[in-house]
């Protein structure tokens, strides 16, 4: 937890991406928290959608692409990511076929924060690895 902290606080442009595991966990209160402690922006996966309410400042929307379509349809939120140097992925597996199969690019500096630990670096590498559930 100390080194996903130490990248937090050092990442000069830094994001969190929360996903379902943190709907069913009751953790926004706590992901709240955190992105406006550190003044983080959040974007979502779709299940991940309405964790943080579409009306404040620092959510960024959710993550999507089409099934099947050969262009994203997020090109703005992809070209935001494109300027991060960490992450934080609360939440998700980070399935590969709606993921990197679709062209989501992440930084090295990757947090990725699951219940199940066989998601962690199995489709992205990641700099830090905490299993355990979103309200961590």
């Amino acid at each position: 937890m100390e080194r996903a902290a130490d990248l937090l606080l050092s990442g000069k442009r830094v994001a969190i991406l929360v996903g379902n595991g943190a709907q069913r966990s009751g953790a926004t209160q706590e992901l709240l928290k955190l992105a406006e402690t550190l003044g983080t922006p959040v974007f979502t996966t779709p299940a991940g959608k309405g964790i943080i309410s579409d009306d404040n400042p620092l959510c960024m929307g959710v993550y999507t692409r089409p099934l099947g379509s050969s262009s994203s349809g997020d090109e703005p939120v992809q070209a935001f990511l494109d300027t991060l140097d960490t992450v934080l992925v609360v939440g998700s597996s980070l399935p590969h076929s709606r993921t990197r199969a679709l062209g989501l690019r992440l930084p090295s500096n990757l947090i990725h924060v699951d219940i199940d630990a066989e998601s962690i670096g199995k489709v992205y590498d990641t700099a830090v690895g905490v299993v355990g559930d979103a309200r961590v």
